[in-house]
């Protein structure tokens, strides 16, 4: 289920072994390696770059796919991973937007989860697994940066929660690789002394055969440089979640490594007005979750698309 590759090092040779890393030191050197993406030609502006669009879904009927949906909760993280039958859902948004995940759920047949994830003990993250949790939806295991240790204030009611309803959790690290599926998550966590909640959430390289997307919970400022300097090039991406819903601008190395050919921002466009800029100097496609998008890759390439009406 889970494995511990704790130092720097070690973490780089596993991203090595687990799938292609591109060492390059410029953007557009590094993008070069990336899969390649295509789109499905929707109405509206996004992804405001020109991208390669394509009339139907590439992927041939009964090709095994990884597939990573970010759900349409306009501000917060609710992201569905679903590889080979299993599926696990990281983090959640506010219980504002449950009426929509129960809704999404019931239409694509969504009994249960095989995992949760929990980056970090905010509302934004963590009050829809909360609220499904309380009703009895089936999930066979829980993960979070914490433990019966912890002491953070949205964190207690949760821990005895899971307790209760006997979903056994454990606590992730730097280095930790869980499998859903095909699909492997390896861990990021800074956890040096001082940090904000927010610098110190996990964030998951989420890997695929040779494809990837790295989830950056609400790391800031502090934790983007720990990353580009303990792990380099080894945060290139396909794909990036935007840090803390964009709410602010990515460190200017941070980015450069991870150098994605997409970025989703978990927000409404009007948010997140400078991140959105700093994305358009650099001619990166990007979508926002005022509607639900949609991620497949078979490891080779990536498809994308959107619920919008």
């Amino acid at each position: 289920m889970k494995k511990h590759f704790p130092s720097p090092a070690c973490f780089i040779a596993i991203l090595f072994i687990l799938g292609p890393v591109f060492l390059f030191s410029s953007r557009s050197a590094s993008a070069s390696g990336h899969l390649p993406i295509v789109f499905r030609e929707e109405t509206g502006k996004a992804p405001f770059e020109d991208v390669t669009y394509v009339a139907e879904n590439p992927f041939p009927e009964g090709t095994e796919l990884l597939q990573v949906d970010f759900l349409g909760i306009r501000q917060g993280d609710c992201v569905l991973i679903s590889s080979c039958g299993e599926t696990m859902l990281l983090d959640g948004g506010e219980t504002i937007r449950f009426d929509f995940i129960s809704k999404y759920f019931e239409e694509h047949g969504i009994d249960h989860l095989d995992y949760m994830f929990l980056t970090h003990a905010h509302d934004d993250h963590l009050e829809i697994q909360q609220r499904l949790i309380k009703r009895g939806f089936p999930v066979g295991r829980f993960f979070s940066p914490y433990d019966e240790k912890d002491t953070w204030t949205l964190w207690k009611p949760l821990l005895k929660l899971l307790k209760e309803k006997e979903i056994p959790y454990e606590k992730v690290s730097t280095g930790d690789v869980i499998h859903v599926g095909a699909a492997e998550l390896i861990v990021f966590r800074n956890t040096s002394e001082g940090l904000s909640m927010n610098d110190q959430s996990a964030a998951v390289m989420l890997r695929y055969k040779g494809a990837s997307v790295l989830l950056t919970a609400d790391i800031a400022g502090l934790t983007q440089h720990w990353l580009c300097d303990n792990y380099g090039d080894a945060l290139d991406a396909d794909i990036m979640k935007s840090p803390h819903h964009g709410i602010t601008t990515n460190v200017a190395e941070f980015l450069d490594r991870v150098s994605p050919g997409l970025v989703v921002i978990t927000n409404d466009k009007s948010n997140v007005e400078k991140y959105d800029a700093q994305l358009d100097r650099l001619n990166i496609p990007r979508y926002f979750i005022s509607s639900t998008v949609h991620l497949q890759t078979d490891g080779a390439m990536w498809y994308v698309w959107t619920d919008r009406k």
